[in-house]
C-alpha cells in the first residue's frame, strides 16, 4: 500500500530568550525536552534540559492569534534538573499546572495568579 503524505504548515514560531538573536541556537546546549499548550487560557509553555520553564502568551483573551514577535517569553525559574512532564488540571485551585523533573520533584504552579 502506498502512504500518503501529509504537509503542515508553520503557523507562527516562538523564540526563546534564552537563545542568541544572531543564529537562535540555544544558550550551552539547552534544548526544549516538552511542551503544553493551554488554549482556555492562551498559555504556550516549554520546559527545558535546564530545569527553566519558558511561558507565552499565545492568544490574547478575544480569542484572536497574538503574533509570536508581540509576545515575549517569561522564564520560570523551575527546577534545578531537566523539566520531563508537564499537565494541566482545571479543577483544582481554579488551575495548576504540575511539573516534573530530573531533580526528583514535583512542584505545583497556580496559574489562577500570574506573577
Amino acid at each position: 500500500e502506498a502512504m500518503t503524505s501529509i504537509e503542515f504548515r508553520p503557523v507562527c514560531s516562538y523564540a526563546s530568550p534564552l537563545s542568541s538573536q544572531r543564529t537562535r541556537r540555544s544558550v550551552q546546549g539547552v534544548s526544549a525536552s516538552c511542551c503544553m499548550v493551554l488554549p482556555q487560557r492562551g498559555l504556550l509553555f516549554a520546559g527545558l534540559s535546564d530545569g527553566k520553564i519558558l511561558v507565552w502568551e499565545s492568544i490574547d483573551r478575544n480569542g484572536g492569534d497574538r503574533r509570536a514577535k508581540e509576545s515575549k517569553a517569561r522564564v520560570l525559574e523551575a527546577h534545578k534538573g531537566d523539566v520531563r512532564s508537564m499537565i494541566f488540571v482545571e479543577s483544582l485551585c481554579q488551575g495548576v499546572m504540575i511539573t516534573g523533573a530530573s531533580d526528583r520533584c514535583i512542584k505545583m504552579w497556580d496559574l489562577s495568579d500570574p506573577r
